[in-house]
């Protein structure tokens, strides 16, 4: 019998060596995977707010042109009936969401930071407002101009002037929002 039990001990050390490496051996890779995710959350992040400055750079000259242009269609609108005719320059931008689309997707997603996670998740709905409105302005607008034939001019400088109040509105929002989160998460 106590060949037996001499014997037996060799074998459970030898299984306990094994298991114990295995678990260190997860431990580390589940250590170095969290690292990985910590440093790609560093990457997102960065790139989110690197994609709102190359769009609130976009957005800034938009929104002056777009200025400008109703300053012009207040001009108009000041004339009152005697408009002949008049040019729409409303300017628009694509402004981009991928870095947000991907971070959205990313298994890192959950070690970003939850403040700016939250900021932009705002910044990224009014961008989706702003595109959707400056989308259905050129819809209308665009409609109009096709039937121009049967709208007074007046009738559509009014629905251009609404329109783009309401753009540049939206516009000047996203702005503010782009400027918010750049400014507190400059740090990062």
């Amino acid at each position: 019998m106590t060949k037996k039990q001499i014997s037996f001990w060799p074998l459970f050390i030898e299984f306990a060596s094994v298991v114990f490496a295995v678990l260190l051996a997860l431990g580390l890779n589940s250590y170095k995977q969290n690292q990985d995710l910590k440093e790609e959350s560093r990457i997102l992040s960065k790139k989110i707010l690197a994609e709102c400055r190359r769009n609130l750079l976009e957005l800034d000259t938009v929104n002056t042109q777009n200025e400008a242009y109703l300053i012009y269609l207040d001009s108009l609108l000041a004339q009152g009936n005697e408009v002949s005719g008049f040019s729409i320059d409303y300017n628009g931008e694509l402004l981009t969401s991928s870095a947000w689309k991907y971070t959205q997707n990313s298994k890192a997603f959950n070690y970003i930071d939850s403040t700016l996670l939250n900021d932009a998740t705002i910044v990224y709905e009014l961008q989706d407002y702003y595109m959707k409105v400056s989308g259905e302005m050129f819809q209308n607008i665009g409609e109009m101009v096709l039937n121009s034939d049967n709208i007074k001019s007046s009738t559509l400088i009014k629905t251009s002037h609404y329109f783009t109040r309401n753009a540049h509105e939206a516009g000047k929002q996203l702005a503010e929002a782009y400027k918010e989160i750049l400014e507190d998460h400059r740090d990062k």
